[in-house]
């Protein structure tokens, strides 16, 4: 399924009032959060929609080069809106 910035937003959305409707909730993202710190906060919703055990979201290529480690062949992308775009596109 193609994900798209509209896409994006409503994930981001519906994850927000997920995430505030209960303390527990709130504590589970928190924790998601604290392992994903160098993100703005919205960059960290979208992740914790996605991935909600990430423990580390980067570029295919910066895997790659800069960590020197592979992915596994089953490993999703997490779909982040590129702030440096002026067309909504998607990192």
């Amino acid at each position: 399924m193609p994900v798209n910035r509209q896409t994006v937003r409503e994930l981001s959305r519906t994850t927000l009032y997920n995430i505030t409707s209960s303390g527990q909730a709130w504590r589970a993202f928190l924790d998601a959060a604290a392992r994903l710190y160098k993100y703005s906060f919205p960059e960290q919703v979208l992740i914790y929609a996605q991935e909600p055990e990430a423990t580390a979201c980067a570029a295919k290529e910066v895997w790659y080069t800069r960590m020197k480690r592979s992915l596994r062949p089953d490993a999703q992308a997490i779909a982040l809106p590129d702030p440096h775009s002026h067309f909504g596109r998607l990192k």
